[in-house]
């Protein structure tokens, strides 16, 4: 029994043509920025970062399906990261924004076969490049990330609108 679900897993996931063989995220997120660096040197430019039309508003756009309620549970332990970081806590901001992976993970897996799973494979993507111990090494990197979600999600309800 185990051997045939083992099986079963591995066959399920050799069959995501959507992502790329070198870097495991889908082909339609591969075009957005994938930070290599610490975040408040990577998104120095915030003109790039928050304007309309640059990297917030391009991400609130590959988020088009996902509920705002979705994505303000994730603002909100941003938010609650951020504090910590305030009140001298960071190594529990920068774990609790890592925690924020393993949940994303879930809904991809929760999420229905086509259009659903894939906005929360985005969401998924977007956290998995910009939550790691790479882009998250000092106080100034969980704020810069607090400042990208809280504008995705301003572009979020805006988009939802239009």
């Amino acid at each position: 029994m185990q051997q045939s679900y083992n099986q079963n897993r591995r066959n399920k996931n050799n069959n995501h043509s959507r992502y790329n063989a070198n870097n495991n995220q889908p082909q339609e997120w591969r075009e957005l920025k994938k930070p290599d660096r610490p975040l408040s040197e990577y998104y120095a430019n915030k003109e790039e970062l928050l304007l309309p039309n640059q990297y917030a508003y391009q991400v609130a756009n590959k988020f088009e399906g996902i509920t705002t309620h979705q994505l303000r549970k994730i603002l909100s332990q941003t938010k609650i990261a951020r504090t910590e970081t305030e009140a001298g806590h960071f190594s529990e901001a920068r774990t609790k924004l890592f925690s924020l992976v393993p949940l994303a993970a879930y809904n991809v897996g929760r999420a229905k076969e086509g259009r659903d799973r894939q906005k929360m494979e985005n969401l998924y993507s977007f956290l998995v490049a910009n939550l790691k111990p790479e882009t998250l090494k000092a106080e100034k990197d969980i704020y810069v990330f607090d400042e990208l979600f809280t504008s995705i999600i301003a572009y979020h309800k805006f988009l939802e609108r239009k």
